[in-house]
Order: C-alpha cells, then sequence, then structure tokens
C-alpha cells in the first residue's frame, strides 16, 4: 500500500470510535487475543480507537499459552498462511499504567476497552 494512502487509513483508523477485528487466536487460559499483523492487517485497527471489539470463533479458541507455541511455531515457519506477519500482538485487555502517586490510567498505549466475542459457530467460509 502507498505511503499516502497509508497515512489516511491510519488517520481514519486513529479517529474511529471502535476498532473492530478478529483475532488469530483466543487464548482461554488468561482471556488474552492474539492478532497477526502485516500486510493488510494493520495493527493500528486493535491499538488506536478507545474500543477494542474482537470477534471470533472456536476454531481459534485454544486453552492455554503454552498451546499457542504450535501456531507461532507455524507461522514462523511459512506453513500456515505464508506471508503473515510483521507483529504478533498478545492483547490481554486494556492498557495500564500509572504515575508516581500510583495514580493508574487506562488507556494510554492503547484502547481503553477491550471486548471479546465468541462466535460458537465457523466465522470463515
Amino acid at each position: 500500500m502507498a505511503r499516502p494512502v497509508r497515512a489516511a487509513l491510519r488517520e481514519k483508523i486513529a479517529a474511529a470510535e471502535i476498532g473492530l477485528t478478529g483475532a488469530d487466536l483466543a487464548i482461554a487460559e488468561t482471556g488474552s487475543l492474539v492478532l497477526v499483523s502485516g500486510s493488510g492487517r494493520p495493527r493500528s485497527t486493535a491499538l488506536l480507537p478507545p474500543y477494542r471489539v474482537a470477534i471470533f470463533d472456536r476454531e481459534v479458541l485454544v486453552e492455554s499459552l503454552e498451546q499457542t507455541g504450535v501456531f507461532f511455531e507455524a507461522w514462523h515457519e511459512g506453513q500456515a498462511e505464508p506471508g503473515r506477519g510483521a507483529a504478533v500482538h498478545v492483547i490481554t485487555g486494556p492498557s495500564r499504567t500509572a504515575d508516581i502517586e500510583l495514580t493508574l490510567t487506562r488507556g494510554v498505549h492503547g484502547p481503553k476497552e477491550v471486548h471479546a466475542i465468541f462466535v460458537d459457530a465457523p466465522i470463515r467460509g
């Protein structure tokens, strides 16, 4: 994607109230969502809007963080959908930070709220 187009898209995503994404994996044990970003899959959709909603089906649900290793190895070796993956993001809730007085602030480095919608049926064709 050309730089001017990418910049314009990023501005629109940053101005959006909600970022709607899928999830490459959902980890039941931790409540984490795994998102692989790369060409045509901008991470800005998951990170810039103040509210993120991820919709995923049972095919991407794994029991534990340990089980994600198999998927990461396959992605790394190019066995699952070659060409994917500039970065892998494991998101477990909104970002949080505290100042020296321990005042907690959410959403400083990402969405203020993260919502996950599990659809108990295949989503992908």
